[in-house]
């Protein structure tokens, strides 16, 4: 599901016991029966939780996917975001992708401000990122002295064929006057 390779998924689970906010979550799920001190908002939302094979998986709605939850731990959350962010397949992603990678699997409370921290702070992606540039305004044509003086030609190539088997045609236009259109074969 996730591709954080399994040491990874060891150093979570281990983490967990260390994450004063996740222990409790993670005994209430491992033995439901086993009565544990959960704060009122745990208790609202314990139904988003759950456990697989030692991690916790969070769930917004019946609809999603459930996704590993990353306790409240910065060497584990930056090895997370490592991995979506600067191995070479994920090639420095911008911000939006690199969010979209780690929110695919991953959860943590305010995932997206870790993510856009981590890629402000990235050399290499600040380094190569393209600069902000403004478009430069349309500029009008100069209007000609007389008809065909400015002439534009267009072709357009790899049409369905019509029924003297021309795939193309060849268009003039002139600045101060009307076009015409030529069928052409792709043959010639």
């Amino acid at each position: 599901m996730a591709y954080l390779e399994s040491p990874h998924y060891e150093l979570i689970r281990e983490a967990y016991v260390k994450d004063n906010d996740l222990a409790g979550l993670v005994e209430a799920l491992s033995a439901p029966n086993k009565a544990v001190e959960l704060t009122a908002r745990q208790r609202s939302r314990l139904h988003c939780y759950s456990i697989v094979e030692g991690l916790l998986y969070f769930q917004v709605d019946g609809g999603d996917e459930p996704r590993i939850v990353v306790p409240n731990d910065e060497d584990l959350r930056h090895r997370v975001l490592y991995e979506a962010h600067d191995t070479p397949i994920s090639s420095h992603l911008e911000r939006e992708m690199t969010y979209t990678s780690v929110a695919c699997n991953f959860w943590w409370p305010h995932m997206c401000k870790w993510v856009r921290k981590y890629v402000q702070t990235c050399e290499t992606s600040q380094r190569v990122k393209p600069a902000p540039s403004a478009s430069a305004p349309l500029m009008s044509l100069p209007v000609p002295a007389d008809c065909w003086r400015s002439v534009s030609m267009d072709f357009i190539f790899e049409l369905s064929a019509d029924a003297r088997g021309h795939t193309g045609i060849l268009v003039f236009v002139a600045a101060l006057g009307r076009w015409c259109g030529w069928p052409l074969s792709g043959r010639a």
